[in-house]
């Protein structure tokens, strides 16, 4: 992924990288990171937002809630071990060792997606276990 912090013209990469992995692009009046970016991605659960994308140097913050169960099967996959990090680990950990509690389950609450491949990764991976439409 391209460095996009201090880019002005972040918002085409962007948007390009989210639409690839059919992300729904939202506008970002709040932004106030590294990378000045008008927009943000969302993926929905009926109405819900369950999980949020930020840009950020050349990676995508996500935040939302992914089972450890459904951790796991992502993390089996190379990609996910390399490019999906869990916390943001930089050490590429498994799941387990940052899942968090709640609700009686256990829960990956953010990543770290490093690659458009990972990225597409996440997102078909949530779609496949029922976490997002």
């Amino acid at each position: 992924m391209q460095n996009l912090a201090g880019n002005r013209g972040c918002d085409s990469v962007i948007r390009g990288e989210l639409s690839q992995s059919g992300v729904t692009i939202v506008p970002a009046p709040e932004n106030r990171g590294e990378v000045p970016a008008s927009i943000k991605g969302v993926l929905n659960k009926g109405s819900d937002i369950v999980f949020t994308f930020v840009r950020a140097w050349y990676y995508w913050m996500v935040a939302g809630n992914v089972s450890l169960e459904v951790a796991r099967i992502m993390y089996e996959n190379p990609i996910g071990a390399k490019d999906v990090r869990v916390a943001g680990h930089c050490g590429c950990p498994p799941p387990e060792e940052w899942a968090r509690p709640a609700s009686g389950q256990r829960f990956v609450d953010n990543y770290h997606i490093d690659s458009q491949e990972g990225l597409d990764l996440f997102v078909a991976t949530m779609k496949e276990h029922g976490l997002i439409d």
